[in-house]
């Protein structure tokens, strides 16, 4: 069968035996009917060879089935190839696409995965050095703050500031100076005493003047420690003539007039169930004009502590009247018993931002106090309570069966007289 070429029984392609001298090419199709004497042959094709880059291996061995049947040749065919076809996957392997080899792919993924590993260290790194930073600025601005002094008032924040080194008398160098000698002017001349007293803390004088106030029983241990625009003896006559109950009292805001040389000191007091039927707190107000001694400003007592409001609204009354009060306004009126409720606003008077509603008004939608809280030179707004001087009356025209409270005016938004 030497130069015989035909089909593979495997892969159907075309192979060839080696061909001896003096035997000539020929092709025929195999059968495997024949004979014990034929001979087969499998050889690895060319283009598959090539196609791996490896060089061509040896001549094919022969494979003699003289002894055996058919069958077995063709069985052992087929071991052949398969272990051909074994060798060339695993030459396969070790060849890419591109041709480079398996060894340098994986130094490639090695270093990959060496720089996926890596970023995250970095970036670990970076945030531990962050993290120690900031814990070590906190520590260090800690330390800073306890070891600093309190800072509670003004001669505090004075003291802080560095002050430039005297030099002792003792260091100062001796200078002689020589007096001139006018007989017009007196020798001695008369030196003015100054008894100045340290500063007191700021509310200090203010905080001892309301509990004194707070602790006198009659109007003549009251007389020097308030201010008030009414006569004497209204004043004589009304609670500040009286006993107080007891009372704790509160600092509250601190508001500069420095146009005016004036400061004003707002307090709350809180009383205690008493049969003076005062409420549960009012405000007070005391005021310092500049080197002169603070005083309480006696009117919002009298009207909201000393029940001159609740008095006026309780019954219809025929004359206006001014009162100081803390005002706290709202833009509708949801009370039916009031004529034209939808057209009205409702004006709540206390003795405290947060206390018990001493009296209620209203005012019409058309009135110059309401358009007021339209106009933003005023500086009134809904649902702000503030002290302020009010006008009320009487409203018994509108509806004579239903009378109540209106607000004619508000004269001042604050209580300085």
């Amino acid at each position: 069968m030497a130069g015989i070429t035909g089909p593979c029984p495997q892969c159907n392609s075309s192979i060839s035996s080696p061909h001896q001298e003096g035997f000539p090419k020929q092709t025929v199709q195999p059968s495997y009917a024949q004979d014990d004497s034929q001979q087969f042959i499998q050889q690895q094709p060319l283009q598959q060879l090539k196609a791996t880059g490896e060089a061509i291996r040896p001549e094919p061995r022969l494979v003699t089935a003289k002894s055996q049947r058919p069958e077995e040749a063709h069985q052992q065919v087929e071991a052949y190839v398969r272990v051909n076809d074994q060798q060339l996957a695993q030459n396969i392997k070790h060849t890419s696409r591109a041709g480079v080899s398996v060894p340098s792919m994986q130094k490639k993924q090695k270093s990959v995965l060496w720089l996926r590993l890596l970023i995250p260290l970095l970036i670990f790194l970076a945030l531990g050095k962050g993290f120690f930073t900031l814990v070590k600025f906190l520590k260090d601005d800690r330390e800073l703050t306890t070891n600093q002094p309190p800072l509670t008032a003004r001669s505090s924040i004075e003291e802080t500031i560095a002050q430039p080194a005297i030099p002792k008398e003792s260091e100062l160098p001796a200078i002689q100076i020589t007096p001139i000698i006018n007989p017009t002017i007196d020798k001695n001349p008369p030196v003015a005493e100054t008894n100045q007293q340290p500063t007191p803390p700021l509310g200090h004088e203010a905080s001892a003047l309301l509990k004194q106030f707070l602790s006198a029983k009659t109007f003549a241990e009251r007389k020097e420690l308030i201010f008030s625009k009414k006569p004497p003896n209204e004043l004589a006559n009304s609670i500040l003539n009286r006993p107080w109950p007891i009372s704790q009292i509160s600092p509250g805001s601190v508001i500069p007039h420095p146009a005016e040389q004036l400061v004003e000191y707002y307090y709350e007091v809180r009383f205690r169930e008493n049969s003076m039927n005062f409420p549960k707190s009012a405000t007070v107000l005391i005021q310092q004009r500049g080197n002169e001694p603070p005083k309480i400003i006696a009117e919002p007592i009298i009207d909201c502590i000393g029940g001159a409001l609740v008095l006026y609204a309780k019954n219809p009354q025929d004359q206006p009247r001014d009162f100081h009060v803390i005002m706290d306004a709202r833009i509708n009126c949801y009370q039916d018993t009031i004529p034209n409720a939808a057209k009205k606003s409702t004006f709540y008077f206390r003795a405290h931002y947060n206390g018990d509603d001493l009296a209620i008004a209203y005012a019409n939608q058309q009135s110059e106090t309401r358009q007021a809280f339209n106009s933003p030179l005023e500086g009134l707004k809904w649902k702000n309570p503030i002290p302020v001087v009010v006008t009320l009356q009487w409203n018994t025209i509108e509806d004579p069966k239903r009378p109540f409270l209106e607000v004619i005016e508000i004269k001042a938004k604050d209580w300085n007289p």
